[in-house]
Formats: structure tokens, C-alpha cells, sequence
């Protein structure tokens, strides 16, 4: 393949198993992965109801037909443990640097949630859309588009203001980097993920906040309490951190929870209830779920 060019995998699945597909691709070195569904700007036609498009992208000079019989023996793997991921259609198509580029800026686009702009970096806010905050796509989940990430920009613009806040899940470090531009002066984000925090790193520094993000691996090493603790990760993982993230939540601050599916909402709720907190607030959008909690004094 030419020197420039890209590979990529485009497949389509149910969207509960969106995640564990972005895992896989993640561990196979691909640079990149963009998730059309029923929310996406240009969603595709034919899309099934309940069904999702993943792109990974790879560098060109990779072996398709071997990328191919790894997401393969992937997917058989994990359908051992969700029989429900099926067998995917998977396509692979090549691009050259041109195509994968403007394929990327079509889909990356900015977004205004609250007094939030999120931007690529070709895009440069004209000075009065709010407070600008720069997240280019990588691996790490969290460009402002997705549902759950705008529910949490929305929740985080009304818990405003506040001295400190935790970010568990940080990915991109969108959400860790709005704060910070909002004036929160002690912003810790948590991933056990490296790649995510690589890229919130990139992205602390192009925004000029690599000097006021502090970046933890594991959110048990991570001390004090915070007045917002957002955490914007699947719903087992929440529940099994319910009593990790209520003791770093300071006196009358405010918890907020995300990446659940509406269906997962009272599940949820009251696995934080038993470990001493109160449901103050849920909202949904395109069926991602948003609680807000407090704990109960």
C-alpha cells in the first residue's frame, strides 16, 4: 500500500457490545475509532434499530486479511461470554491519508453543551461560543458527541462552581479539561487505561493545561475529597466503585454518574442508595442516562 494510506475495519453489532469492540480494536494498535449511530450527525441508512457502525483505522502498511482473522478470533472469543455480539459484518476498506483525515473531520465535530464548546483542533472558535476547550480524536473515548459525554457536560455546567473535581473514566480528559476552563482549581482525572491517559495528556497540553491537570492511574491512590466527582463509565464498573467515589465526594457535593443505558438507571441508583447516597436528579438522551447524586448526611 501506498506510504499515507490507512486501513479500515468498519463492521456493525448491537450497540451493547460497542464497547467491548472498541476494546479489541484498542489492543490490535488501531489509531482511531468513530461510532455511527441513531445520534451521529450522518448516521447510515440502512442502520438496524438498536445496531451501531464502528470505523477502526490502522495504519496502511498493516496485513488486512490479518487484521480481519484477529477481530475474528476476537469476537469468537467474546462471544463465549455474550453470545449476544453475534457474528458482525465486517468490511475492510482502504484509504488514502486525504480520505481518512476528512472522513475524520466530518465526524468530529464541534459541540455546544451549556456554556462548553468542544472542538477539534482544525476548527478555531470564533471567541464567543463559551468556554473553548480543544480534544482531537484518538483512541480514548470522549469527543463531546457521544450521549453520555454531553450529559455529563450538561450536569457539570450546572454543578458549577467548585474548587475541586474527580474525573473517573477520564478518557479523552474532555470533561477533566472543561472544568479547568470553567475556574475549578484542583482537577485530578483517573483512567486505568495508559492510552487514555496519554491522550488526555495530549490534550491537557494543547488546550495549555498540562500544568493544571493532574493524571492518576488508579483511583485508590488518589486522596482528598472533591466537590464534583463525575464518573462516566459502564455500569458494573460503577457499582463495584459505588463506595470508592462516595468517600472522595465532599460534604454536599455533588456525584455525577453516566454511561448507563436508561434501562440500567434504577439498578444503578439504588446500588449507590445502599452505600448511603440519594438520587437528586436523572435525566436520559438517546437512551444514555445521567444521575446525580448527593450522600446522605
Amino acid at each position: 500500500m501506498s506510504e499515507g494510506s490507512w486501513l479500515q475495519l468498519v463492521l456493525r453489532l448491537p450497540s451493547d457490545c460497542v464497547d467491548v469492540l472498541v476494546g479489541a480494536v484498542c489492543e490490535m494498535g488501531c489509531l482511531g475509532v468513530e461510532i455511527r449511530d441513531g445520534s451521529h450527525p450522518e448516521p447510515p441508512a440502512d442502520l438496524g434499530e438498536g445496531r451501531v457502525e464502528l470505523r477502526a483505522s490502522f495504519p496502511g502498511d498493516r496485513d488486512g486479511r490479518a487484521l480481519r482473522a484477529g477481530l475474528g478470533l476476537a469476537i469468537d472469543g467474546l462471544r463465549r461470554e455474550i453470545p449476544e455480539i453475534g457474528w458482525p459484518e465486517i468490511a475492510l476498506v482502504q484509504l488514502d491519508d486525504r480520505d481518512w483525515r476528512q472522513s475524520f473531520k466530518a465526524h468530529f465535530r464541534p459541540v455546544q453543551v451549556g456554556r462548553f464548546f468542544i472542538h477539534p483542533g482544525w476548527h478555531r472558535p470564533r471567541g464567543d461560543e463559551g468556554l473553548a476547550v480543544r480534544i482531537d480524536p484518538g483512541m480514548a473515548f470522549g469527543t463531546g458527541l457521544h450521549p453520555s459525554t454531553r450529559l455529563c457536560l450538561a450536569g457539570l455546567d450546572e454543578a458549577l462552581p467548585a474548587r475541586s473535581l474527580l474525573d473517573v473514566g477520564c478518557g479523552t480528559g474532555v470533561l477533566a479539561l472543561a472544568a479547568l476552563r470553567a475556574g475549578v482549581a484542583r482537577v485530578v482525572g483517573v483512567d486505568d487505561d495508559p492510552q487514555a491517559l496519554r491522550e488526555s495528556r495530549r490534550n491537557a497540553s494543547r488546550n495549555g493545561l498540562s500544568e493544571d491537570l493532574v493524571l492518576a492511574a488508579d483511583l485508590h491512590a488518589v486522596e482528598g475529597e472533591f466537590e464534583i466527582v463525575v464518573a462516566n463509565i459502564l455500569s458494573g464498573t460503577l457499582i463495584a466503585l459505588a463506595e470508592a467515589l462516595l468517600i472522595r465526594l465532599a460534604p454536599g457535593g455533588s456525584l455525577l454518574l453516566s454511561g448507563v443505558e436508561v434501562e440500567e438507571a434504577a439498578e444503578l441508583g439504588e446500588a449507590f442508595e445502599r452505600c448511603g447516597a440519594r438520587c437528586c436528579d436523572q435525566r436520559a438522551e438517546s437512551g444514555w442516562c445521567l444521575l446525580r447524586m448527593k450522600v446522605k448526611r
